[in-house]
C-alpha cells in the first residue's frame, strides 16, 4: 500500500541556508523512499537527510518544584527538557493526582523558555496532591518525572458563640469566652481589646513572681533558709491568685491531626477578672484567627461586654 505525505520545504522566509526538519508521526519500515518535488521557487534543488529511529522522544523535563501553596492554589516550576529546541516540543503534560482522581493538563505556551511555571488552580483544601511532568512532540511524549507530593492549606475558620454578652452587674464573676480557630498550618488565635493584645496568664504569673521576689529580696536579705522557703511558698500562692484580678487569655491547642501531624485547632479562652468584673472592663473584645501562610489578614469577630 502506497502512502503519500506532502512535506513543506525550506523557503526564503526561513532562510535558504537553514535546515528545516519534518517529522513522521509513526515509524516507517522501508527499503526505498521516493521523493517527488511538488513545487519550487525557481529551479528545484533538494538536499535530504533521512534519520533512522533511535530515541526520537523528547528528553524528560526537570523535576517539578511546588511553591506558594494555598488552600486553592499552588505554583509548579520545572526546567525544560534538555533537547527542548531540537525536538520541536509541542507541549508539556502535567499529570495531577489526588484521592482517586487523575487529570492531565497540556501546557502549550512558553515552550522555548528554559524554565517554566504553571498556576494550578481550583484545588481542594487540605488535600494531598501528586504532580509529575512529561515533554511532548509530534512523535510522542517522554517519560514522566518522579512524582512530587504536597498538601494544600486549610482555613482559617473562626468559631465564636457569644456575639453580644451583656454584663448586668458590676463584680459579676467567672466570665469566660472561648474562641476557636482552625487552619493548617496551626492557627494563631488571640484576643484583643481596642487593638491591643490581651496578655496571657503565664505573663501575669511571671510578672507577679518577679515583683514578689524583688520585694522580698530588698527587705529580707538576711532571712535564714526556713524563712526563704516560706517566702517561696508565699510567692507561689500570690502568683496563682494574681491572675484572678486581671483580664487574660489561655490558648489550648488540639491533639495532632493524623493527616498533617500538627494541631489544626486552637482555642483561646478569655477570662474577665475571675474575682469580679469592673466598670473599665466594659467594651469591645475581638478574637482574631490568623493563618500566615494563607493570608496576612486575620479573621475576626467581636464581643461587646456592656
Amino acid at each position: 500500500m502506497h502512502t503519500t505525505k506532502i512535506f513543506p520545504g525550506n523557503s526564503p522566509l526561513r532562510g535558504v541556508n537553514t535546515i528545516f526538519a519534518n517529522w513522521l508521526n509513526v515509524s516507517v519500515i522501508a527499503r526505498h523512499i521516493r521523493i517527488e518535488i511538488q513545487d519550487s521557487n525557481d529551479d528545484p534543488c533538494l538536499r535530504l537527510e533521512v534519520y533512522g529511529c533511535g530515541n526520537v522522544l523528547p528528553d524528560v523535563p526537570g523535576m517539578p518544584s511546588i511553591s506558594n501553596i494555598k488552600s486553592r492554589l499552588a505554583v509548579i516550576t520545572w526546567k525544560a527538557a534538555g533537547d527542548y529546541l531540537e525536538s520541536q516540543l509541542e507541549r508539556y503534560v502535567i499529570r495531577v493526582s489526588y484521592e482517586n482522581y487523575t487529570m492531565k493538563i497540556n501546557v502549550t505556551s512558553d515552550l522555548e523558555e528554559k524554565y517554566l511555571t504553571y498556576n494550578l488552580r481550583n484545588l481542594t483544601e487540605y488535600t494531598f496532591y501528586t504532580v509529575s511532568i512529561a515533554a511532548g512532540s509530534a512523535i510522542g511524549i517522554s517519560n514522566f518525572t518522579e512524582e512530587v507530593t504536597f498538601l494544600t492549606l486549610y482555613g482559617p475558620y473562626l468559631f465564636l458563640k457569644e456575639q453580644n454578652l451583656k454584663i448586668v452587674e458590676v463584680n459579676e464573676k467567672n466570665i469566660t469566652i472561648p474562641c476557636t480557630g482552625r487552619s493548617y498550618p496551626t492557627p494563631r488565635v488571640i484576643w484583643k481589646k481596642d487593638g491591643k493584645e490581651i496578655q496571657s496568664r503565664e505573663n501575669i504569673i511571671d510578672a507577679s513572681i518577679n515583683s514578689t521576689e524583688a520585694s522580698n529580696n530588698s527587705t529580707e536579705v538576711s532571712n535564714n533558709s526556713t524563712e526563704a522557703s516560706n517566702n517561696s511558698t508565699e510567692v507561689s500562692n500570690n502568683s496563682t491568685g494574681a491572675s484572678n484580678n486581671f483580664i487574660y487569655q489561655i490558648s489550648t491547642p488540639s491533639r495532632l491531626d493524623n493527616k498533617s501531624n500538627v494541631s489544626i485547632e486552637v482555642t483561646s479562652t478569655l477570662f474577665v477578672r475571675t474575682n469580679g468584673i469592673k466598670y473599665e472592663d466594659h467594651g469591645n473584645y475581638t478574637c482574631e484567627v490568623l493563618n500566615v501562610n494563607e493570608s496576612s489578614i486575620p479573621l475576626s469577630k467581636t464581643v461587646e461586654i456592656q
